[in-house]
């Protein structure tokens, strides 16, 4: 979540944006990297290898599938096909520069090459480099307008910079050119739940679970939505559909967590909380929620041992310091308490 390690807030349920989720591919393992006719150029050995690499890919067999390409390219060192899609296999199992160095052959050898573009800009965005992304994905779509996933990924990196209005702006016209892109629908309803337009946010993440029913992301993204308005039945339903079609999903567990507390659910709040740490052990404001539950449980021992383990990640944080301060007046232990009162003023000076 993206500003979820930056502030706190005190209320019932923390006012913390949802972050972007659920990108979709830089473009599916394909047989083209931008000319229909290279095919017919490439020996068939090689053709045989890049269609094999490519089914090897599109079932998650990505160190097998970039075996193929490269056996194509020994065959064909000049397939763009080759070197476009190994690029992609590259990019799925994280290794970013053999990625971009596949790119950029792709480009060498086919300059206009569209789908080049846009899988080397979809690792600038993996990498948070969004205004390369946007440049490359700028250069797909003056080769071609009409490749919706350009235009979903260049609203995603817009989205990403906080620029909403444009971010939707593309999102409508990737939805214009294909009206059934689960991420799309999902990715606009985020913005404008950014923008704190919840009736089209809704809207959005319906649309995208009629498209995808097994979408885990947009039911974290709707169940937050309804949290957001005070919809905590709504909310807990989505939350925990997310999590069962995600065990591993942190945030989800942390917001259903945050429904507890606010209806005064303690113990399941704080097993809420240790689900969301167990998956993110990062989670600052879960290591706060699940001590302030303790705290309301009057397990003051255990409240303490989330504030000191948050501390040792932000040992500047007044409110950190206030909380585990009123734990230590709590056991009265005044001495503790006095010195983390005293570090709270210094910080929130």
């Amino acid at each position: 979540m993206a500003d979820r390690q930056k502030k706190f807030d005190r209320g019932s349920i923390d006012s913390v944006m949802a972050e972007l989720a659920g990108l979709g591919t830089p473009g599916p393992p394909s047989d083209s990297a931008g000319n229909e006719h290279e095919e017919s150029r490439e020996p068939q050995n090689a053709s045989h290898h890049i269609r094999y690499g490519v089914q090897l890919s599109s079932q998650g067999q990505y160190e097998e599938a970039i075996s193929e390409f490269d056996q194509a390219i020994q065959l064909d060192p000049k397939s763009a096909r080759a070197f476009n899609n190994r690029g992609y296999a590259y990019f799925s199992l994280h290794e970013y520069e053999q990625a971009i160095n596949d790119f950029n052959m792709t480009l060498k050898l086919n300059p206009r090459s569209a789908s080049a573009y846009n899988n080397r800009g979809y690792v600038f965005l993996a990498k948070e480099e969004y205004a390369q992304a946007v440049e490359e994905f700028n250069q797909a779509l003056s080769l071609d307008d009409r490749m919706a996933l350009a235009w979903h990924n260049r609203g995603f990196a817009a989205a990403s910079q906080g620029h909403y209005n444009d971010a939707i702006v593309d999102f409508d016209q990737c939805l214009r050119l294909n009206p059934e892109l689960a991420n799309a629908y999902q990715n606009r309803g985020v913005a404008y739940l950014a923008k704190g337009e919840f009736d089209p946010a809704i809207a959005d993440l319906d649309q995208a679970l009629v498209q995808q029913p097994d979408y885990a992301s947009a039911y974290y993204h709707r169940g937050f939505v309804y949290v957001a308005q005070g919809d905590y039945d709504h909310g807990l339903h989505d939350l925990t559909q997310a999590i069962r079609l995600q065990s591993n999903f942190p945030d989800a567990y942390y917001v259903r967590g945050d429904i507890h507390r606010a209806r005064g659910d303690f113990d399941q709040a704080v097993a809420d909380y240790s689900e969301a740490l167990s998956h993110d052990p990062q989670f600052t404001l879960a290591y706060y929620h699940r001590g302030e539950s303790h705290h309301q449980l009057r397990n003051f021992d255990a409240a303490i041992d989330d504030f000191t383990a948050l501390l040792r990640l932000q040992p500047d944080n007044p409110s950190v310091h206030y909380s585990r301060g009123l734990a230590y007046a709590a056991k009265n232990d005044d001495e503790r308490a006095s010195a983390d009162f005293d570090r709270a003023r210094q910080f929130g000076q």
